[in-house]
């Protein structure tokens, strides 16, 4: 071999051996430097979790001989800018930190659980308290425009869970406090600040307040929480949703050996107090969330627009819009097509439609018409259905006083000027009600505004079936008045309820007039506190339904020679006085059964109005 060759092929190998001690060089370098371990809230003293210390010698003896140095990180600006620097540590911070830090190569290696908050990924967030001395604090929304005392002004579990409820709530969680005071990481401080009145709520970790409770300290007292939410758990007081606990992270230089070594020390450790251990979480979906909710962290970007952020947000409403004009386009083409194809037959259309229009008014004239004549005959069937009771009365008061005339001139004797006078005085009556009929109709004509009056219709309804025995002339036997109430206070026209009820009773007595012993039934019952119902009942024979469906239709009579408007007269009265009409079948007998149901009256009797205005 050449001189040359040899000498290319010897520096070759030189440069191999050399580039192999140098990696050689490093590795041990690596190894042999100090791993640091960084802690805020999980170490601090005071406030540090059980399993601080026992972490810290469980991985000064699983690195061992390399040595560990400790720092006590007391802020989050310093736990962000040191995450940001290359070196070999491992950190116990919360998930939002790690989740924040995904971007710097930081990476999980094991998350704290404990007898309290034994799921990894839903285990801690924020109690609010507020001072026992502010009663009108109840909710989260109470809060807005108040102080708050908190460990940083973007604290993960101090303030940030907190600012996602109110973002949820729909409410701007930038400006929700007036103020956001700061009290780092020690929550004695920020509990002393609102025990002095600094703030008008404080906020501390979930299972705090639980853990300080089993060394004999109250850390609540004189506070109270507020926004409790209902969850199983972790069974600690929590105002926010549950999120994954301390996590023990690591940083990318540390290399994968030492990494193994910490990792299998910290899952092999013993559960210290409160069960506190190490275990490993799977779902940071709700710390994502949050942030996608607030726009922080690693969507801070959502706060700017961009091109490319812009036609990404929108892609498929630009690709819409963009499907929108070729379809707007393509149809103004076709409609201009359609416009000239059309408008032969639209100016057609609307000559028939003309013509329509015309044919529609004169129809409506008729119609109106019709209506009015139509009105004109039901007024005056009206008439002639309620004046035929008191006109056959009079008539009948008259042949009985024209008789007693007659006799008493025959037997050339004085007539009997008592007798004389009650049926002088009778007639008097049934007129004055055949005028108070008509006054009624013609008032329903006009449709004026009606007059009641408080009245007992237990006492109306006995006088009605007074009336009504002497009219057709029967006896007391054929009706049953039964009454649960000494009175019953309505209020009402007396002459349009004793229509009704009149009506009432002479449909009831010519249904069962082929009964061998017809009898009617009237009984006044209370249905509660606010109604009286008035139920009518015969022992008319059975009917069917499609019975009950004719009887319920108005101006249709059942009977030959009736007119169909005694129960349209009923109905338009009740509809009048705010009550209702019920008609259907005896449970019992199978027949018709009719009911009103009127409203208890609420104006006071004339005694009571006299008194008050006294």
């Amino acid at each position: 071999m050449p001189l040359k060759k040899r000498l290319i092929a010897a520096l070759f190998v030189v440069c191999l051996c050399a580039k192999g001690l140098f990696a050689q060089s490093i590795e041990t370098v690596k190894e042999s430097s100090p791993v640091y371990f960084y802690a805020s809230e999980f170490s601090l003293p005071g406030v540090e979790m059980a399993a601080a210390q026992k972490t810290i010698d469980v991985i000064r003896q699983a690195i061992s001989p390399r040595e560990l140095k400790v720092v006590q990180l007391t802020s989050i600006v310093e736990v962000d800018r040191i995450f940001r620097e290359p070196g070999q540590f491992v950190a116990v911070v919360g998930a939002s930190t790690y989740w924040r830090h995904l971007r710097d190569g930081i990476r999980d290696i094991a998350t704290l659980v404990s007898d309290k908050q034994p799921d990894p990924d839903h285990a801690v967030g924020a109690l609010i308290v507020v001072s026992e001395s502010h009663p009108e604090i109840q909710s989260l929304k109470d809060l807005r425009g108040k102080r708050i005392g908190v460990n940083a002004p973007n604290g993960f579990q101090g303030i940030q869970v907190v600012f996602r409820e109110i973002a949820e709530q729909g409410m701007e969680w930038r400006t929700f406090f007036s103020e956001v005071r700061s009290y780092g990481l020690d929550y004695r401080l920020r509990l002393e600040g609102l025990r002095n009145g600094e703030v008008d709520a404080a906020t501390v970790n979930v299972c705090y307040a639980e853990r300080m409770a089993e060394k004999g300290i109250d850390v609540l007292k004189g506070f109270r929480p507020i926004a409790v939410k209902k969850q199983s758990l972790v069974p600690c007081l929590t105002s926010t949703r549950l999120y994954p606990n301390w996590s023990l992270l690591a940083s990318p230089e540390l290399d994968s050996n030492t990494r193994i070594k910490i990792a299998n020390a910290v899952y092999a450790m013993k559960p210290v107090s409160d069960g506190q251990r190490w275990t490993m979480a799977s779902d940071f979906r709700e710390t994502d969330e949050l942030y996608r909710v607030l726009k922080t962290g690693p969507y801070e970007y959502l706060n700017s627009w961009t091109l490319s952020r812009f036609l990404q947000e929108f892609k498929w409403a630009i690709a819409l819009v963009l499907l929108l004009l070729v379809g707007w386009a393509v149809h103004t083409l076709r409609a201009r097509h359609l416009i000239r194809v059309k408008s032969e037959q639209l100016q057609q259309a609307f000559e028939k439609q003309q013509a329509l229009t015309r044919l529609a008014e004169q129809t409506q004239e008729k119609y109106q018409a019709m209506r009015h004549a139509f009105t004109v005959n039901q007024l005056s069937s009206m008439v002639a259905h309620e004046l035929s009771q008191p006109l056959a009365s009079i008539l009948l008061y008259a042949q009985g006083l024209s008789v007693m005339i007659r006799n008493a001139a025959k037997s050339k004797t004085a007539p009997d000027l008592v007798r004389l006078g009650e049926g002088v005085d009778k007639i008097a009556s049934r007129a004055a009600h055949a005028q108070e009929i008509v006054r009624l109709v013609r008032s329903n004509a006009k449709a004026d505004k009606p007059v009641f009056v408080r009245l007992d219709l237990a006492e109306l309804v006995s006088q009605v079936i007074g009336k009504f025995v002497l009219a057709k002339k029967i006896t007391t036997r054929n009706i049953v008045f039964e009454c649960d109430k000494e009175k019953a206070p309505v209020e009402g026209s007396p002459l349009e309820l004793e229509l009704a009820v009149f009506n009432l009773l002479q449909n009831s007595l010519e249904a069962a007039l082929n009964v061998s012993q017809p009898f009617v039934e009237v009984r006044l019952v209370s249905v509660d506190e606010k109604h009286f119902a008035l139920v009518f009942t015969d022992n008319a024979p059975a009917v069917d339904d499609e019975l009950i469906e004719r009887i319920r239709e108005p101006v249709k009579s059942l009977k030959p020679q009736g007119l169909g408007l005694g129960l349209s007269i009923v109905h338009a009265i009740v509809e009048k006085h705010y009550a209702r009409l019920e008609i259907d079948k005896h449970p019992i007998r199978n027949n018709v059964r009719v009911t009103m149901v009127f409203p208890v009256a609420s104006m006071p009797v004339a005694s009571e109005r006299e008194e008050s205005a006294e």
